[in-house]
């Protein structure tokens, strides 16, 4: 990929709202720009962005997007937000593991709190759920323009970006253990074989002694 095409991914990538939501088709918001780009998805996929965001991708990209405005306004998706009833969760740990910006803490066994600043209302949240006891609020712009994806996607980026860091080194630490405990396995293995000739070595070493003192 050249330099121009990478440019233009990572402009388009900083339009859409960071919710990595998944609703595009892809599984995070740059997957969806890098296709957009290669001409494999349509500019109007983006429902929590909206008419903003699809405004701003035509633009990017320059097309029109009148073709899509009428559809957009009747499916785009308000911001949301997901709530935990604390009370009923039972503390699996489900939600935790597909928050793309690690919006739940919480621990085995204990119930779990959303970081509100940092939850993107992706809803990922809600279908691994085995209590049922995640909710989905919507949020008014009108009342809070704060609630707006536009004032807090950049923070969601880096929340999404650092958790694909985190868990890329955890799954290479998770690797090079594997492969260092067979290797360990290996060498262990190969010691007991050495051993094994050494000590065969030496019976046959004592044996032919013994006979040859017989003689």
């Amino acid at each position: 990929m050249n330099k121009a095409k990478k440019a233009l991914i990572d402009k388009l990538n900083n339009l859409l709202p960071q919710t990595q939501c998944g609703l595009c088709g892809y599984d995070a918001c740059r997957p969806y720009a890098i296709a957009i780009i290669k001409n494999e998805a349509s500019i109007d996929r983006c429902l929590p962005g909206g008419i903003e965001a699809l405004v701003g991708i035509a633009t990017c990209v320059k097309k029109n997007p009148n073709l899509y405005v009428k559809k957009m306004k009747k499916k785009a998706k308000p911001p949301t937000i997901a709530s935990i009833h604390e009370e009923e969760c039972v503390g699996c740990t489900k939600c935790i593991q597909v928050c793309p910006t690690d919006a739940i803490i919480g621990a085995s066994k204990l119930a779990h709190t959303i970081i509100t600043d940092a939850c993107t209302g992706c809803e990922r949240c809600l279908s691994v759920c085995p209590m049922n006891c995640i909710e989905i609020k919507t949020l008014s712009t009108i009342k809070n323009p704060l609630y707006a994806w536009n004032t807090r996607s950049h923070e969601w980026r880096i929340r999404y970006e650092k958790r694909k860091r985190r868990l890329r080194n955890q799954s290479k630490k998770k690797l090079q253990s594997q492969e260092e405990l067979v290797m360990s396995k290996r060498i262990t293995l190969k010691a007991r074989q050495a051993a094994i000739r050494i000590a065969v070595a030496r019976y046959h070493q004592k044996r032919k002694h013994r006979e040859s003192q017989r003689m």
